[in-house]
């Protein structure tokens, strides 16, 4: 009631009303994920189920898809983006190898949450299935990319801000 009052006195004396947050738009905070793949690689492939679960369970996150892979065209990585119903944006050639050395990226697959600064909030793998290439657990025992989520979605860091990526390297090419 008070604050109803002040607003209209506000007005009244040559102001424009001010405008007045709603909770839920002063604690919404713009995230973004940024995930490296290949389509040839094994480990990228088996990571597909966690990152379309993801984003279903994040809506409000942006989902990037970067495919730093000599010799990987749109085409192959829209098609493997649909064959694993990812929804994200894709980037190939030149601009996803940027990202990857912008970003720090040295492991396929590997991704990265951004603030809305393009602050790195957390790094590493999506979650941790396979201890090295080849050597893959029955289950995941650590949602890491799930856990960073929600953690920045409640207001807080990562307790874990960084994990070691598993998988193929990245192979940038000699740009003189």
């Amino acid at each position: 009631m008070i604050h109803a009052f002040a607003m209209l006195l506000w007005g009244w004396f040559g102001g424009p009303i001010p405008a007045v947050p709603t909770p839920s738009a002063a604690i919404q905070t713009q995230w973004s994920v940024a995930v490296f793949l290949s389509p040839e690689c094994p480990i990228s492939k088996s990571q597909t189920p966690e990152l379309r679960a993801l984003e279903k369970a994040f809506p409000e996150v942006a989902f990037s898809y970067y495919f730093p892979v000599q010799n990987t065209t749109e085409a192959l990585a829209r098609s493997f983006c649909e064959r694993y119903s990812l929804n994200g944006a894709i980037y190939v050639g030149s601009t996803a190898f940027q990202m990857a050395q912008k970003q720090g990226a040295t492991t396929l697959p590997e991704c990265f949450v951004l603030d809305e600064r393009g602050r790195i909030q957390y790094s590493g793998r999506i979650e941790n299935s396979h201890a090295r290439p080849g050597k893959r657990k029955s289950t995941a025992s650590e949602r890491d990319l799930y856990n960073a989520l929600t953690a920045l979605q409640n207001g807080h860091k990562p307790d874990v801000a960084e994990t070691p990526a598993v998988g193929c390297k990245i192979t940038f090419p000699n740009i003189p």
